[in-house]
């Protein structure tokens, strides 16, 4: 049975539970991990839970929601009523069941509910070694969105901070927001990212990368055109001057644009120092790196007509007319002949 053509309709749950079942079968066939549970409310009625391992919490599910219903009746459901959600098409079903939330299906009811029982595999937001400071937080981002828009409401305590939220990526149906503080930043530039962000059209999204290549000015070029950090405090800096995120779920790594040459010689310390001491830093920074970029290379400087002992031999290794004596090549060594 061909389900791809089932899998890329968004069709709408009827509330007859024989047919909707049929439905999200199709549409998860081949997924193991995706659990369809069958029971009866105490008031014996027919129900379907429908979950996926590992992303859902089981045991939360078993002792929140299962065992109510079936002991003292739908009501029953031990689970916060601000976070559960109605959905009316199995496109919304789907997406909440891989994000971690149970669906439950009841039969003569149109639509769903979901119960958020996430358990996702999260580490802990623990300092970047990439970036590692002396002075400042400790603290970075992780693979997960949620706990990522999280690190920055905590420096940001205002409803300034905006931040839009959408999937990407036909396949991999992957979140990601868009963050800028209002006020600050150019509107045409917020407006300008947003339209660039919803012409975007691809298959998969499973690093911030595949959303730089869809939106710099130039994209083959191989020089960078946007910051990517591991570090909410460098994020939250750059947002105060004016200039947007990319938050994608899956990575730890955020996008800052726009960017300058300068942005790119820039230390996460350089917010935690004295001012004077900062721009003092910075300033050899950007000087040494002058020096460097435009310097000539120590080779170039030997003068071959001045006679130069070191020059004329290294000349004589090059062109074979100098044996090196710690060689085997040509029999015997300074030291005795070679084995």
């Amino acid at each position: 049975m061909d389900t791809s053509a089932i899998t890329q309709q968004d069709l709408p749950l009827t509330g007859n539970l024989v047919i909707d079942q049929e439905m999200l079968r199709s549409v998860f066939a081949g997924c193991s991990d995706v659990v369809f549970h069958t029971f009866q409310t105490a008031c014996l009625t027919s129900a379907l839970c429908v979950y996926c391992v590992g992303v859902c919490d089981t045991e939360r599910l078993e002792r929140q929601v299962l065992t109510p219903l079936q002991e003292k009746g739908i009501k029953a459901a031990q689970v916060p009523l601000a976070s559960v959600k109605q959905v009316e098409t199995t496109t919304q079903a789907v997406q909440a069941i891989f994000e971690g939330e149970a669906l439950l299906l009841l039969d003569g009811l149109i639509g769903g509910t979901t119960y958020p029982l996430y358990q996702a595999a999260n580490r802990s937001t623990e300092e970047p070694l990439a970036e590692s400071t002396v002075r400042g937080a400790r603290d970075g981002f992780t693979e997960s969105l949620t706990m990522n828009m999280s690190l920055l409401r905590k420096r940001l305590k205002t409803p300034v901070l905006k931040i839009h939220t959408r999937n990407m990526g036909d396949r991999t149906n992957t979140s990601i927001s868009l963050v800028y503080m209002e006020g600050i930043i150019d509107p045409k530039l917020v407006k300008e990212v947003e339209t660039r962000l919803g012409d975007l059209k691809l298959r998969d999204v499973l690093e911030s990368q595949y959303i730089e290549e869809g939106i710099v000015d130039q994209r083959y070029s191989p020089f960078p055109q946007m910051i990517a950090t591991e570090r909410p405090d460098v994020v939250v800096s750059n947002l105060l001057e004016g200039r947007f995120a990319i938050l994608v779920d899956g990575t730890p790594f955020t996008l800052i644009a726009p960017v300058t040459i300068f942005s790119m010689l820039q230390s996460p310390e350089d917010y935690y120092q004295n001012v004077f001491m900062s721009v003092f830093v910075r300033w050899l920074r950007y000087i040494f790196y002058f020096i460097h970029a435009t310097s000539i290379g120590l080779c170039s400087d030997y003068d071959v007509s001045s006679g130069d002992d070191s020059y004329r031999i290294a000349s004589q290794y090059c062109s074979g007319e100098r044996r090196d004596p710690f060689s085997c090549t040509g029999g015997s060594t300074h030291y005795g002949n070679c084995l």
